[in-house]
């Protein structure tokens, strides 16, 4: 069982698409990799192209448990 997902974008496709698409792209890769799969989406910001049903809560790692989680995850894995 993957209770976690984490993904990343190269520089290179980056460049191509953007920084905001590549979090886009990056998010939704991670969504994929979650097993169980997930129901529910808690979004900081940004709408994901999941096609699961999402809630997008601005400045939701403030407001958010979930979010402020994830977002403390995703710091750790940007720094190893």
């Amino acid at each position: 069982m993957r209770c976690l997902g984490i993904a990343a974008v190269d520089s290179a496709r980056i460049d191509q698409i953007n920084i905001y698409q590549a979090s886009r792209l990056a998010m939704l890769h991670a969504v994929r990799q979650l097993e169980p799969a997930a129901d529910y989406l808690l979004i900081d910001a940004v709408r994901s192209d999941s096609a699961l049903p999402q809630q997008i809560i601005i400045h939701g790692d403030a407001l958010s448990a979930s979010i402020a989680a994830a977002s403390i995850l995703a710091k750790v894995e940007r720094t190893a």
